[in-house]
């Protein structure tokens, strides 16, 4: 089966987003962009966009991606506590956990189609 080219860059671009983001999210605290805005916001909105993203990237998936998504969060909130410059904290993993939900609810709402809440994880796309 081949992926429309539509498919082809909504997926790629996702893998590009969690590439940047892992980065950010383990690189040295020096490394790190900065908005000016408060970090919260800034995970907040990161997550909801890579939850968008897969969401556009993967629709026939949404539920199994809600549940990658989450177990992401989770990995790279533990991957920081093997890094000496930054930190994990409880708090942080709900922000970013909550705003990865919030963008793939979003893409799911505003765009048309079938349920596929009942759908298993490793049907055939």
């Amino acid at each position: 089966m081949t992926l429309p080219i539509t498919s082809i860059i909504a997926r790629a671009l996702a893998w590009l987003l969690l590439a940047a983001i892992t980065f950010a999210t383990l690189a040295p605290i020096d490394l790190r962009p900065v908005s000016g805005a408060s970090v919260s916001l800034e995970r907040f909105l990161a997550f909801a966009i890579l939850g968008a993203a897969f969401a556009c990237a993967y629709p026939q998936r949404r539920l199994c991606v809600s549940f990658a998504l989450i177990a992401l969060v989770g990995l790279l909130e533990a991957g920081q506590l093997l890094t000496p410059t930054r930190h994990a904290h409880l708090t942080d993993l709900v922000v970013k956990g909550v705003g990865a939900i919030i963008g793939l609810a979003l893409v799911a709402r505003l765009t048309p189609g079938r349920s596929h809440a009942g759908q298993r994880c490793n049907a055939p796309e």
